[in-house]
């Protein structure tokens, strides 16, 4: 895309859905979709004042992290947001996927994992309160959270601190 298709000048989190489309978000509150076939863009403002900081592709769902009002859940099909979670603080700075499915969420006060059954997230106490920057999962499954001021704290996907 050339640099006037996109909204938005600060982007935090590039991603593809299972469409092809990519997707992009931005500090200043746009969420960008990217078709690479027709080089079409399409942008969506989801709230005033909203900071993007993370997206997470969950079948036909996507999970937007913002850095001051939760996370939301946008519907890939509807092309609209379904659901909206406010965690501690609701500063949250990066998500991901687990290779088991599993949803987990960074915040300036700690790691959250998301519940399906109960449809809540609730904070992983073996991180504490870290201000999560940064989640990645390796290749044998270790979830590794990058943190301000404390280094890296892995853990096994049941929340338990290596």
């Amino acid at each position: 895309p050339s640099d006037n298709s996109l909204n938005g000048k600060i982007v935090r989190s590039i991603c593809q859905d299972e469409s092809g489309f990519i997707w992009l978000c931005t500090e200043d509150g746009w969420l960008n979709r990217f078709n690479p076939t027709s080089k079409d863009t399409k942008s969506y403002k989801l709230a005033e004042d909203l900071n993007l900081h993370g997206l997470v592709i969950d079948g036909g769902n996507m999970w937007i992290c913002s850095y001051g009002k939760g996370i939301w859940l946008f519907d890939l099909n509807k092309e609209k947001v379904i659901r909206h979670y406010d965690l501690s603080g609701n500063m949250v700075t990066a998500g991901i996927k687990s290779r088991s499915g599993q949803i987990y969420a960074g915040t300036t006060r700690g790691l959250y994992r998301y519940d399906r059954e109960k449809d809540t997230f609730s904070r992983i106490e073996s991180i504490g309160s870290d201000f999560v920057h940064s989640l990645y999962q390796d290749s044998n499954g270790i979830i590794w959270a990058g943190t301000h001021g404390n280094g890296i704290k892995c853990l096994e996907e049941d929340g338990t601190l290596l």
